[in-house]
């Protein structure tokens, strides 16, 4: 198993590479990719090839896979101690990404002192590692201040997860309110999929077959690149209502 996870790593990076040079992209990713194997590579994959903020979310995910290593938890206890802020919060986000959540929240907290008390993206972060925790009253209130401060931050994702938190938290109400909002601006189909899914719990299979005449609309009208980009979630979208209602 080592050997194959060796020959993956070389694989990546060796494409990445090889990415750099015939994209004629800066020459220092040569030099991420190489000497941090895996998430240098990672890191030019979400920030070079995939510049786009859902692009980064998954690419992220992609790493879930891998085992952080025996030293993992001697390197975060020493970033976690004296190590930079890029450094602490990059080691938080990879805690999330491996479910170590409440690492996660501890280096986030630890970051959040001083002249970074109020950085909207650690605070988006911590909010983050509550949410991935299924810990649905501290993410709804830490995204809550997220999207007072920002109300457009990270394009919507940040008012997303809060309404998806608020559900979790058992105040429907008050989720589909977030929904419902988040429908008059944010990017692509994901909120709408997300909001039909919860409408099929909420058993409202009125307002649910009005969201995904909605969506029908938006494809119709939209170019085949949106379409493409956007399909899984109309897919998903038909797929909840049609699962849920279909003995209704």
């Amino acid at each position: 198993m080592p050997i194959i996870a060796a020959a993956l790593q070389l694989a990546i990076n060796v494409f990445c590479c090889y990415h750099v040079w015939k994209s004629g992209r800066p020459y220092y990713w040569m030099f991420i990719i190489i000497g941090f194997p895996v998430f240098g590579a990672l890191a030019y994959l979400a920030l070079e090839v995939l510049p786009s903020s859902d692009a980064r979310t998954r690419v992220k995910r992609v790493i879930k896979h891998f085992s952080p290593g025996a030293d993992f938890k001697a390197r975060l206890d020493e970033v976690e101690r004296c190590g930079s802020m890029a450094n602490k919060m990059a080691l938080a986000d990879e805690c999330i990404n491996t479910g170590q959540f409440d690492e996660a929240i501890k280096l986030y907290k630890s970051v959040m002192v001083g002249p970074y008390a109020e950085d909207i993206t650690a605070l988006y972060g911590l909010a983050s590692a509550y949410f991935y925790k299924r810990d649905a009253p501290q993410a709804v209130a830490t995204l809550t201040q997220v999207v007072e401060r920002e109300p457009m931050f990270d394009t919507g994702d940040a008012k997303l997860m809060l309404a998806q938190a608020l559900e979790g938290a058992g105040r429907h109400v008050e989720a589909r309110d977030c929904y419902e909002a988040l429908l008059l601006h944010y990017p692509g189909e994901e909120a709408r999929a997300q909001y039909v899914a919860f409408l099929c719990r909420q058993n409202d299979r009125a307002r649910a077959q009005s969201v995904i005449a909605d969506i029908d609309k938006r494809f119709r009208l939209g170019s085949a690149t949106y379409r493409k980009e956007n399909s899984t979630w109309r897919t998903s979208a038909q797929q909840a209502f049609s699962t849920h209602f279909k003995d209704a």
